[in-house]
């Protein structure tokens, strides 16, 4: 047996809660090993599973996306499942796992997008081919991070900026109650700070938070904590706030612990060196309270570069030695009054070489570093008191976010000035190898991610075995805007879909037979059965550019006025910038519900320049520029209210 899984039940399949990696000679041997299980869990929600080839993807249990294990299509079967009571005492219990918080959430058959352009909007997908937006809370500009605080979403927590007339802009928590599809704000948490960063653990939220002090003439950045119990939402009780020097840089959770990086500035040369302040949240009303905290060799840049394994706390950081840079895993116990680190390892092959992705899996640490080549190092956490290296694999590019699935990783990354997708082998840790590697958009072209710098961006669908990651790319015939639907097989990835959109793409999902991909002016569902032509089933409008409104009885026209395709004015020719001329839209919806869209017309290239109403028409002027022999014209629209407006 090379892995075992920890599962908990989730609805009708199971979903990984730990892993562990044995190695080929402890494989052999009888050995015991222990879970640490959350405080409420009932002994048969949980099961344990062993696997021989270990392909089971194994997550860590503190990621923003949670996935059932019915149907992920490996091979392997497991040796063992045993679904009886498993004894722990309360002592080795913990809290729940942690869950991010991301810009949409499907839960049921309820789709919620906090979109910037509008508010909340929800939308009922009992049939993923005909989407219907049920409602909207009006708070565009207001934020784009939110929670589902059920898995029906019958309760939401939203991050955003208070429009309140006392505090103007000021952060806030918006608790957000859902009937029938349509969301209503019951209550609001004011919080001091700048939001960083957050974590909903159980029904505890905890909010990071960074805040200028005047401390005797010296402004001072210090990091803030805040703990928001929402055991009932529509009464969210906020507990005192946690105050740490620094300038924030990352959270992470883990066990009964919250693990939060500040700054420093060291001016005698280049390192910023992190410390890393471990906070014990096990407390039964929440209460954060500062157990100790650590100073790292280097920079711990993001959440990815902090972890808990076994008794360990597990660093990962860029440390400036004069001109060069140098990559070091330190370990730090737990336990006690200790802040001295139990170990540090160097990975000497990353010398002069830029800290990119990491991430823990179990005892297990991966790490890719750049400057010509892209080396993945395995790192083995069996002893945090001696981690040492297992495997290196050196291959162009980089990666910015690597996925553990079992004995294999996936990664996405750049090569070659494109956004890459990989596929590596670590069925022998001591020789990890690249099974596979799909570069998105045309080749000798760039192209770039959101999935770069925010893996929440990356939807992995274990059951489906698709990836999803939106990118653009610009080529000789036009920018492209796209989510990429990618198969992943056991030794090979293949595109399986590309869904284009007239906007900046941001995220996607596999519901069933359906590809559901979104932006912020438009939802897209694209048919699986027949993905190959890439053109959608069914294309909702979201948000849209309104220049003009003109009432009409119980309807709005909302007119998105268009461009001539100069910096000149709307009357200028064209010929100086040679570019095309964006077009006019009409728009009709219900006046008291402006984003009920119930008519789209669209009016070619040209720029809306005069509107008048007479009795019951609609009369517009839009003006188009000269193209090539065309003289510039003034062309009349002429609109008669007919049903349904």
């Amino acid at each position: 047996m090379l892995q075992v899984v920890l599962e908990r039940r989730k609805g009708r399949g199971w979903k990984p809660l730990a892993t562990r990696h044995l190695t080929q000679a402890k494989a052999v041997k009888a050995q015991t090993l222990s879970f640490r299980l959350p405080q409420a869990l009932a002994a048969n929600q949980v099961r344990v599973q062993g696997y021989r080839t270990a392909k089971f993807p194994a997550r860590a249990p503190t990621g923003a996306r949670q996935f059932q294990r019915t149907g992920v299509g490996q091979a392997s079967e497991p040796m063992y499942d045993y679904a009886y009571s498993l004894a722990s005492s309360p002592a080795e219990r913990t809290s729940a796992t942690a869950v991010e918080s991301d810009i949409w959430k499907i839960a049921g058959d309820q789709l919620f997008f906090f979109n910037q352009y509008r508010g909340l909007q929800v939308f009922d997908l009992t049939d993923p081919a005909a989407p219907e937006r049920t409602g909207t809370l009006r708070m565009a500009a207001s934020g784009e991070q939110f929670y589902a605080l059920d898995e029906q979403g019958g309760h939401l927590a939203l991050l955003g900026r208070s429009n309140s007339a006392d505090r103007p802009g000021g952060a806030a928590v918006f608790l957000l109650s859902v009937t029938d599809g349509v969301p209503n704000e019951v209550a609001e948490v004011a919080l001091d700070g700048t939001v960083i960063d957050s974590r909903l653990i159980g029904d505890k939220l905890y909010v990071m938070a960074s805040e200028y002090r005047d401390t005797g003439g010296l402004w001072q950045v210090e990091t803030l904590l805040h703990t928001i119990d929402l055991a009932d939402p529509t009464l969210p009780v906020s507990r005192a706030v946690l105050r740490l020097s620094g300038n924030p840089t990352a959270l992470q959770a883990g066990g009964d612990y919250l693990l939060i990086a500040t700054g420093t500035s060291d001016w005698w040369s280049w390192n910023i060196p992190s410390r890393v302040h471990l906070v014990d949240i096990s407390a039964a009303d929440g209460t954060p309270v500062l157990r100790k905290a650590v100073d790292l060799k280097g920079q711990a840049q993001d959440k990815f570069k902090l972890a808990i394994v076994g008794n360990a706390l597990v660093t990962t950081s860029r440390y400036w030695n004069d001109w060069n840079q140098e990559t070091w895993v330190e370990t730090f116990p737990i336990a006690g009054a200790a802040t001295a680190p139990l170990a540090q390892l160097e990975l000497v092959g990353a010398r002069g070489e830029q800290l990119h992705a990491t991430r823990y899996d179990g005892n297990r640490l991966y790490v890719v570093t750049f400057r010509n080549t892209d080396p993945l190092f395995v790192v083995d956490l069996s002893d945090p008191a001696a981690p040492s290296l297992t495997g290196t694999l050196e291959i162009p590019g980089w990666s910015t976010y690597i996925e553990p699935m079992g004995d294999r990783l996936l990664a996405v990354g750049v090569e070659s000035g494109r956004v890459t997708l990989s596929l590596f082998d670590l069925a022998d840790p001591a020789a990890p190898s690249l099974l596979s590697r799909l570069p998105l958009g045309a080749e000798g072209t760039w192209s770039w991610s959101e999935a770069n710098y925010d893996e929440k961006a990356v939807e992995f669908f274990p059951d489906a075995g698709v990836v999803l990651v939106p990118f653009q790319n610009w080529t000789p015939e036009g920018h492209v805007k796209a989510i990429a639907a990618i198969r992943v097989g056991a030794k090979a990835l293949r595109s399986e879909a590309t869904i284009a959109h007239d906007f900046d793409p941001r995220r996607g999902a596999v519901m069933g037979d359906y590809f559901v991909s979104i932006s912020g002016q438009e939802l897209l569902v694209l048919d699986r059965t027949k993905s190959a032509t890439g053109e959608p089933d069914v294309q909702m409008s979201l948000a849209w550019t309104t220049d003009r409104v003109i009432p009409l009885g119980d309807y709005l026209v909302q007119v998105e006025a268009g461009s001539t395709g100069n910096f000149y004015g709307p009357y200028n020719r064209m010929a100086l910038w040679g570019g095309s001329a964006a077009g006019s839209m009409v728009r009709i919806t219900r006046s008291d519900d402006p984003d009920a869209l119930i008519q789209e017309i669209e009016l070619g290239a040209g720029r809306i320049v005069g509107a008048a109403q007479r009795d019951e028409r609609l009369y517009l002027a839009q003006w188009v520029s000269a193209t090539g022999e065309e003289p510039a014209r003034l062309r009349t629209w002429i609109f008669e209210r007919s049903p349904p407006w």
